[in-house]
């Protein structure tokens, strides 16, 4: 059997992965984001999987054929932001598309790399057992765990980039292996410890902290700032300075904790109680 398509770049369309587990493609993005840091965008499943260009454009204009024309408009168009038109098409015009082809080309050698390097790092966590893959049963909606030594099939790999597993592949048997086919789900457990806190609840969750903005969570978590709970800066500024050198933290001077201070405030918050009481009427 055969499941329905997805699209790799939009979340709305990923197989449903009920509360415990996730789609490959979260997964995915969970350990290239934690492989990468910054230069994961976020972008990488949708740039690698969309459908590729059917030609290469020649180097020369004048070999270019109406097919060779109409993509290198549809490039300009998306890498450019210029509208063109195909049969209106310039030698500049050329030029400038043959760019942007040589961009869109690096990006997805880039791109290619990270997510064949996130994919081989879920693979080695699975034969681990530190993460757990599973498929799930069409009819019972239930999600089984697949075996870590599956692995260490080199077929794994193609489960990896297909998203899609025949279930008797994960669970062989002498009757007979099931031709079911499931997507391939993980578990959010295994892969909790890869994920990229969104904020500061956790410092030690990220790759690495500074320890000066180790000294401003700690007035952060104290003081309870938040967008709707914007102290002055002299709370702020007192609070570094009686954390610092305290429990690890830095000591900081007056003259750094009072810029340090303004810098943990919301940039409106400047306009003192006045800006920070209109806040409360609004949310009122």
């Amino acid at each position: 059997m055969s499941l329905h398509k997805f699209d790799w770049g939009d979340r709305t369309k990923w197989p449903f992965a009920g509360p415990d587990h996730v789609f490959l493609a979260e997964a995915i993005s969970t350990v290239g984001k934690h492989l990468s840091g910054a230069a994961w965008t976020g972008n990488e499943l949708r740039s690698l999987y969309r459908d590729p260009p059917i030609i290469n454009l020649p180097f020369f204009f004048e070999e270019s054929g109406r097919y060779a024309r109409e993509y290198a408009a549809l490039l300009l168009k998306e890498r450019k932001s210029a509208i063109v038109d195909p049969e209106q098409m310039t030698e500049s015009d050329w030029t400038l598309a043959l760019g942007a082809f040589a961009d869109w080309r690096a990006e997805r050698d880039r791109v290619t790399e990270s997510i064949a390097t996130a994919n081989a790092f879920l693979r080695e966590r699975c034969s681990s057992g530190e993460i757990v893959a599973a498929v799930k049963h069409e009819y019972s909606g239930n999600f089984s765990p697949i075996p870590k030594e599956r692995w260490n099939r080199e077929k794994a790999l193609i489960w990896l980039r297909t998203g899609q597993i025949e279930v008797g592949e994960a669970f062989p048997s002498a009757l007979g292996n099931s031709r079911e086919v499931s997507h391939l789900f993980f578990e959010k457990a295994g892969l909790a410890k890869f994920a990229v806190p969104k904020k500061h609840e956790s410092p030690g969750e990220f790759r690495y902290v500074p320890p000066y903005m180790r000294l401003m969570f700690a007035v952060i978590d104290k003081l309870g700032i938040a967008a709707d709970n914007q102290p002055k800066s002299a709370e702020i500024r007192a609070e570094l300075l009686a954390l610092g050198g305290q429990n690890g933290l830095p000591e900081i001077s007056d003259t750094l904790a009072k810029s340090t201070a303004t810098l943990m405030r919301e940039v409106e918050a400047k306009a003192g109680a006045t800006w920070y009481h209109s806040q409360k009427r609004k949310d009122a």
